[in-house]
């Protein structure tokens, strides 16, 4: 299979991802659980506050502030044309282009999510969604002045292939903000194999291997990587399964009478397992801007 073959692969099956992620009773369609505890932000809280984490309502909070930190640690401001690429149903799009001022689109490979993300409104004239693949981005070179990808990256397959078009659609100088967990050293087969099961991705990085890439697509870091592993290790461990059982699971189950409770228990297990590879020392969860060379 040739590289355009794989780019449509990957596009095909993240679409079927989000497209499938229905569930009854959720207000935004394409984002099923995750959109019921976290609105269009879907992403994890990743801030070291007992209060967040200990109250469910809390967490959307949470994750608007993680988008609010990477705006800030990019630089984000009136002046800038922001691409983010794998948009979900827009809530950064329309959060940094409210917050900062700036101009952003969303892509997305998933139809359905980006019908949700337009019929959510969003500052007028600012905003703009397009359909297309992170690894063969629909658009001209040099057309964005930041590249934004959040909680997502892990999805792609080709991820050398993805860094080196959004190194393209950018302008000289511009900027790549990223935000997602990524594996150690330490991690082995097995966490990777499990990983697949619970997120539905293809193949997982290491932090090396992210720093390596982004270096031969021609970026060049700003600064050091934030890391936020403690924050897994940490309060998300003490609090993550207590607040989750009370406030979400129940809500889960009883939006399907046969399939609610399972689906509950098997998302809980997946951030478990996730929680568990932060303690060991086998995942880290970065936030990083480098820029074109």
């Amino acid at each position: 299979m040739d590289d355009i073959d794989q780019s449509q692969a990957s596009g095909a099956r993240a679409a079927e991802y989000y497209d499938s992620a229905w569930l009854d009773g959720v207000e935004l369609p394409g984002t099923g659980i995750v959109g019921l505890m976290l609105g269009d932000q879907l992403h994890p809280p990743m801030v070291d506050d007992d209060g967040v984490w200990g109250s469910g309502p809390r967490w959307v909070e949470g994750a608007r502030e993680c988008t609010r930190r990477l705006a800030r640690l990019a630089g984000i401001g009136p002046d800038d044309v922001v691409l983010d690429v794998g948009c979900g149903v827009g809530g950064a799009v329309r959060q940094v282009s409210a917050e900062f001022g700036c101009r952003a689109v969303g892509l997305n490979v998933s139809d359905l999510q980006l019908r949700t993300a337009a019929g959510l409104g969003g500052p007028a004239g600012r905003i703009a969604y397009l359909r297309g693949d992170a690894q063969r981005i629909p658009a001209r070179e040099g057309a964005f002045t930041c590249a934004w990808t959040f909680n997502m990256f892990y999805h792609i397959p080709d991820k050398p292939r993805a860094l080196r078009e959004m190194h393209r659609v950018l302008a000289p100088g511009g900027r790549l903000a990223f935000d997602d967990w990524v594996l150690t050293r330490a991690a082995d087969a097995a966490d990777q194999a499990e990983l697949r099961h619970h997120w539905s991705s293809p193949d997982w990085m290491t932090d090396a291997q992210l720093l390596a890439a982004l270096h031969d697509a021609g970026f060049d870091l700003r600064g050091e990587p934030v890391d936020y592993t403690h924050v897994g290790e940490g309060v998300m461990r003490r609090l993550f399964t207590p607040t989750y059982d009370r406030d979400f699971a129940p809500r889960i189950a009883a939006l399907d009478a046969r399939w609610g409770k399972r689906m509950a228990d098997d998302f809980r297990d997946a951030v478990e397992h996730t929680i568990d590879l932060y303690a060991c020392g086998r995942l880290r969860y970065l936030q990083l801007v480098a820029a074109k060379r």
